[in-house]
């Protein structure tokens, strides 16, 4: 984590979460003080997070939450400086799946 960490440009850190109920509030949060945001959306569940654009700087719209583990997906948000913030949705997808493991380190969770 701490080589992760020692990465990042933290003038453009950006934070991410799971567009789901409760995302519009970290996003808010997050632009009040003055971060980049990523919504990763599951497919069929991304209208809201495309139209609230000045709250969701950038959509990722994958076939299942799950696929936020994907090494493309950690990659990209690695080179977006990401601090993953972890909700409802996310604790759900961990908790139903026991076999969940990221396929490369973690990005900021």
């Amino acid at each position: 984590m701490k080589d992760v960490i020692a990465g990042y440009d933290v003038e453009k850190l950006s934070i991410a979460t799971l567009a789901s109920h409760s995302s519009l509030q970290i996003f808010h949060g997050a632009k009040m003080e003055g971060f980049r945001t990523i919504a990763v959306c599951q497919r069929g569940r991304e209208l809201p997070y495309l139209r609230f654009r000045r709250v969701v700087d950038y959509p990722i719209v994958l076939e299942k939450f799950a696929d936020v583990i994907r090494s493309d997906v950690v990659v990209f948000l690695r080179s977006k400086n990401t601090i993953f913030v972890p909700n409802r949705s996310f604790c759900c997808i961990r908790s139903g799946r026991s076999a969940l493991r990221p396929t490369s380190p973690p990005v900021g969770y």
